[in-house]
């Protein structure tokens, strides 16, 4: 794979960054959380007219990043942070399946990183079975804050009705304070 660039994401991204939500998130959370659950996640979040909307929000937001990552221009990867909830945080990075492991995660990573105050910190929320998430995280310099039910965490943070009966799903909330 070619070397990725990191850039603002564009309302005519939505498209490309929903294709990816919608190959990335059952990916991800298989064997981990309910099919309901993706299914979900999937419904309300990755539609193109959802990611156009919550680009179209977030550009009205003077804190908040939604990055996308470029290989031959085409879009490979994303990242949502914002500062919107009571502390500031990374809410979603996925990659097309044949990302993984190229160093887009990285560019957008440091994309993010770079456009902070020095100083500025921020949480986010991964699955505690995504061993591999946490290892790049890790990487990037956050730490395990506190270990926590996923579910209704995410229908408060991020504004999907996650079925009441979805059943706990372990998750650590990660903290990065800057260097």
């Amino acid at each position: 794979m070619s070397c990725a660039i990191a850039r603002p994401a564009q309302l005519e991204d939505a498209p490309a960054i929903a294709s990816i939500g919608r190959a990335a998130v059952p990916g991800t959370y298989e064997g981990v959380v309910t099919p309901t659950v993706v299914a979900t996640v999937v419904d309300q979040l990755y539609t193109d007219e959802a990611v156009a909307a919550s680009l179209a929000a977030l550009a009205e937001e003077p804190n908040s990043r939604f990055v996308v990552a470029e290989v031959d221009r085409e879009v490979v990867g994303f990242l949502h942070y914002d500062e919107l909830g009571p502390e500031p945080e990374l809410h979603r990075i996925y990659l097309r399946p044949d990302a993984i492991g190229s160093g887009v995660g990285t560019v957008l990573m440091e994309a993010l990183h770079a456009s902070l105050l020095p100083g500025a910190g921020y949480i986010l929320l991964v699955v505690a079975d995504n061993a591999r998430a946490i290892a790049f995280y890790r990487r990037h310099g956050l730490v395990v804050r506190e270990t926590i039910d996923a579910m209704p965490y995410y229908r408060a943070h991020m504004s999907v009705a996650i079925p009441s009966d979805a059943p706990p799903v372990s998750a650590h909330i990660m903290e990065r304070h800057a260097p």
